[in-house]
């Protein structure tokens, strides 16, 4: 299914516990198994290339929604 690690990801950060992943590459690569583009785009907050890799699109705002409130 594409996007499901992507997704899987997302859902985790949106929680406070899960906040960690945003700022570790190994921690993305070894628990969620992304692959470096992928890995990029979470790093990056690069929402389109998440969207285009199939990230869920409600996910990717609940996700990013501190960083790019206004």
């Amino acid at each position: 299914m594409k996007g499901y690690r992507l997704s899987r990801v997302l859902a985790d950060i949106g929680r406070p516990e899960g906040r960690a992943a945003f700022e570790d590459a190994a921690l993305l690569r070894e628990r969620y198994h992304l692959t470096p583009a992928e890995v990029e785009a979470m790093l990056t907050a690069d929402l389109a290339q998440l969207y285009a890799l199939g990230a869920n699109p409600y996910l990717i705002r609940f996700a990013f929604r501190d960083k790019y409130e206004n």
